[in-house]
């Protein structure tokens, strides 16, 4: 066989290697001495997640460094574990990239840097045309010089833009510009960004997230513009005259906010406007809703501009129904004199309701121009035969009605003119036309006259068999008919719920407190959400899981604690040492105590030391504990005091505490204490003011025992009440995409340190499912027809995973790995199904794992994407009505010739005897 192979040059060998991922052209390396160097010659390197994790930034540094030629097209794709790489050693392949004349080039940084700014030269780099950043939701740096001359693609996604001086001098830097694509951006909270592309064709804008801000787009030769998401900002296109094709895709109770109207001014000037609305899962029930439509459909007939150009609309529905359908609808088409064609894309599956309800409340008038009605996946049915009447109404013109699910034209101007009455066939009576002799000529039952018909005890015998067993054999094939009857297949999910999943939980940590739990959420995209709190809820929990209170509320995080620089100044000692056997009667010597709980090997607590120190000393001088006593400034070293520590609950180091006397009080059935903590800066500054708040509703004299908080507008802002307990409920939801991914539970803040071998994650789950809520009267419903349905919705509801401090199991993480699977049952004839349950099932396997990091909680999760469909056999009514007849006609026949068997045998006995007796 000839090796075609080797016959060719290295030039066109090296141009197939480009066509390959760049693992696999360097494999090819291994052939021989001719193939161990033209991977470098590629013109395409595709780094993407098949490089082992273990060697990525050695391989693709070496592979980097050791190509020869030019570079066209730049793939770089690195996974959300990677968060330890070097982004300085990133910078420098994109910049190799740039000085081998990278065209096309993309990004996707699964893991999040705070500030990371690309290798500068990337943003003067005179080839570039298509780019491609996908980051994770990394905070992206533009320099102060921009120069992309060539580049007319950019695609943006899961990037924080700040300021908008930044964003302005990006797009001055792009003066082709021509396809722009903003997926899932962050802004800056109460900015206005202007962004100017002046060449630019298409815009298509996807956001999942609620920003306050106003964004304008100064876009002068725009073609196409796609919008998906939630419409909270306000856009605004400017000079869109030559706008011809827009996509919108929202909720339809936005469609009278602020941001869509702004957004619609600009897109007046469209001739092709496709919407699709739908509904938000948790709004449809809001009482307010009803009131909340009424608004913004009053908004939208006086604000809604004149589509002056618009000649085709196409409208979609989503399948939850939306309240507000029929009224946008006659809104758009009254605002559009020149429209010509309107397409229901999905026909009237989610809509017929509305429609059916436009269409009785008022006459349906159409604009002189439209011609053409163009209805998707007609099928034909009753109702909407009548709706299709009812639209044409004055009667109009259609070219063809066809019961499939091909499209269904309306049409002023051929055809032939239908109306209901053509609908119903009219059968002709064919008896006056035909003699009653010639009917009896096709008599099949032909009648005996009574008198010539005998009775016989033996055929008596068999009627009653037959009937009974008539009767046996319908009642078995009624109860077959009645009977329900499913089929399962496994097929590509086709879930409705897009591309995220509601996770919902109800997870008791008994020695977690609720002051440093954080739930976070990360996946294989890139997406890392830390610290969830929107969705979550936490409450205070003892150690027998019992609640101590209400809500804990942990506050709004501060950006950075504020701290003494260091300095050589001389270290003092102003604060008073603590231990078990004093505190308490320190506590009660004073009206005040503050706490410093610490650990001398904690980072934090060596940078709060010397302000600690120096705020108390200047406590001590300036209210003297021994004339004055309101005020006294302790410290506890938590790893010698290690039981005082856990009596008051410290997790998290350094933690300050506010005793006050008389207030805080102790039951020992569930360890409640109530105090509070300090979360404010830490500099000397900021401590003595704090303190000198809390003395001042005190008076020198008479210090009471439950003294009053009159210091709460000076130090509301830094102090909150401390965790009742030492344990946490954390129940709530959150959204993840459909995705590998992970749901993470542990301690975490900015300003603190933690013991790992003290920290316990063992749980009790209450709660753990996927999807929406199933009411346990649907969930019923399915197990009449399905037994098995469910059995594994909530496999981990129940299950404990305790670790004991006490013995070996220390800095224990509990990870567990769920891989979940969907199940649609669906009901109903083949042309009317309906889905009754969408529920997704889930097995679990847990384990628990020794390491040196914090210990946490872990859900890995992973979603099938293949999908358990079950679907009732529908039975037809006229099968059932045939297996009756064949029933009563084949008893009565066999039992007539039964009969005649056992009545002709007889009769030949009985002349046998005869004969014998002659």
């Amino acid at each position: 066989m000839d090796d075609r192979l080797s016959s060719l040059s290295d030039d066109v060998l090296a141009h197939i290697l480009s066509f390959l991922d760049t693992k696999s052209a360097v494999q090819t390396s291994i052939l021989s001495s001719r193939w161990k160097y033209l991977h470098t010659f590629a013109t395409s390197l595709n780094f993407g997640f098949r490089i082992p994790l273990s060697s990525y930034r050695n391989d693709v540094n070496r592979v980097v460094m050791q190509h020869k030629t030019n570079i066209k097209k730049f793939t770089l794709s690195m996974p959300f574990y990677l968060g330890d790489m070097d982004g300085s050693l990133v910078k420098s392949w994109i910049a190799v990239a740039v000085s081998r004349g990278v065209e096309e080039l993309k990004l996707c940084i699964g893991f999040n840097y705070d500030n990371w700014a690309p290798a500068g030269c990337l943003f003067i780099c005179q080839t570039l045309v298509v780019f491609n950043l996908s980051a994770g939701g990394t905070i992206l740096r533009i320099p102060s010089l921009v120069w992309l001359p060539s580049l007319k693609i950019l695609h943006m996604k899961a990037i924080t833009l700040l300021d908008s001086s930044s964003m302005t001098r990006l797009f001055n830097g792009c003066p082709l510009l021509e396809d722009l694509c903003l997926d899932s951006c962050m802004w800056e909270v109460g900015q206005v960004y202007t962004i100017p592309a002046p060449m630019l064709r298409r815009l298509r804008i996807e956001t999942t997230y609620d920003y306050p801000i106003k964004i304008e787009f100064d876009v002068p030769r725009l073609k196409c513009f796609e919008f998906v998401g939630v419409v909270t900002e306000l856009y605004c296109i400017k000079s869109a005259t030559a706008l011809a094709i827009v996509d919108i895709d929202i909720d339809d109770d936005d469609m009278g906010s602020d941001g869509i109207l702004s957004l619609i001014r600009g897109l007046s000037n469209a001739t092709t406007v496709k919407l699709s609305l739908s509904q938000r899962y948790y709004w449809e029930s809001h009482p307010d809703y009803v009131d909340y439509c009424s608004y913004h459909c009053y908004r939208l007939h006086d604000q809604l501009p004149v589509f002056s150009n618009l000649s085709h609309l196409e409208v979609s529905l989503g399948e939850r129904r939306s309240g507000v359908f029929s009224t946008i609808l006659q809104h758009l088409l009254s605002k559009s004199p020149k429209l010509e064609t309107l397409v229901f894309r999905q026909g009237f599956r989610h809509c017929y309701c509305h429609l059916r309800e436009m269409v009785l409340c008022q006459p349906f008038t159409w604009s002189s121009q439209v011609n053409v009605i163009q209805v998707n996946n007609f099928s034909g049915t009753t109702k909407e035969s009548w709706l299709v009447l009812g639209l044409a109404s004055p009667p109009t013109l259609f070219t063809s009605i066809h019961q499939n699910p091909d499209p269904i034209t309306r049409s002023h101007n051929s055809g032939a003119a239908l109306s209901s009455p053509e609908f119903t066939a009219q059968i002709s009576s064919f008896s006056a036309m035909i003699s009653t002799g010639k009917l009896k000529s096709v008599d099949f039952y032909r009648k005996i006259p009574r008198d010539l018909t005998e009775a016989s005890l033996s055929g008596a015998g068999l009627s009653i068999v037959a009937a009974l067993s008539m009767v046996f054999l319908f009642g078995m094939e009624l109860r077959n008919y009645l009977a329900v009857s499913t089929t399962t297949s496994v097929v590509v999910d086709r879930s409705s719920d897009r591309d995220f999943l509601r996770m919902e939980f109800n997870i008791s940590f008994p020695a977690l407190s609720c002051e440093f739990a954080s739930v976070d959420v990360s996946d294989i995209l890139g997406t890392n959400r830390l610290n969830i709190t929107k969705t979550i809820r936490k409450f205070s929990i003892d150690s027998n899981l019992r609640p101590t209170g209400s809500e804990f509320h942990s506050g709004p995080a501060a950006n950075s604690i504020k701290h003494d620089d260091d300095s050589s100044e001389e270290r003092v000692e102003g604060s008073v040492e603590l231990n078990a056997r004093d505190f308490d009667r320190v506590g009660h010597e004073h009206d005040i105590l503050v706490v410093n709980f610490y650990a001398p090997w904690c980072p934090w607590c060596n940078r709060l030391k010397p302000s600690w120190e120096k705020a108390a000393k200047i406590m001590r001088e300036k209210y003297d504990p021994e004339t004055d006593g309101r005020i006294l400034l302790g410290k506890v070293d938590c790893t010698v005091e290690g039981d005082l520590c856990r009596r008051h609950h410290i997790q998290g180091y350094p933690s300050i505490r506010i005793f006050k006397k008389g207030s805080d009080l102790r039951n020992d059935d569930h360890g409640h204490h109530d105090h509070e903590s300090y979360y404010g800066d830490r500099d000397t500054d900021s401590l003595v003011k704090f303190m000198e708040g809390l003395v001042a509703p005190i008076p020198i004299t008479g210090h009471g025992l439950a003294l009053e908080d009159k210091s709460a507008n000076s130090t509301e802002n830094v102090k909150r009440p401390a965790p009742v307990t030492g344990g946490c409920r954390i129940e709530g939801f959150v959204r993840v995409k459909k995705v590998p991914g992970n749901l993470i539970i542990t301690a975490h803040s900015g300003s603190h340190s933690f013991d790992a071998s003290r920290i316990n994650v063992s749980h009790f789950i209450s709660h753990l499912t996927f999807g929406k809520k199933i009411t346990p009267r649907v969930m019923s419903d399915v197990k009449r027809i399905l037994p098995y349905i469910g059995a594994s919705h909530e496999r981990l509801n129940g299950q404990t995973y305790i670790t004991q401090h006490e013995t070996s199991e220390a800095n224990v993480t509990i990870e567990h790995y769920l891989q979940i699977v969907k199940t649609e049952v669906v009901t109903g004839k083949p042309n009317h199904e309906h889905t009754l349950v969408e529920e997704y099932e889930y097995t679990a396997h847990s384990s628990l794992i020794q390491s040196l990091d914090i210990p946490a909680a872990k859900f890995h999760f992973e979603l099938s994407p293949m999908q358990v469909l079950v679907k009732e056999n529908s039975k037809s009514f006229a099968h059932f009505i045939t297996n009756v007849c064949a029933i009563i006609g084949g008893v009565f026949t066999v039992a007539g010739i039964l009969d005649s068997i056992l009545h002709n045998t007889m009769r030949m006995v009985k002349k046998v005897e005869l004969g014998k007796q002659f």
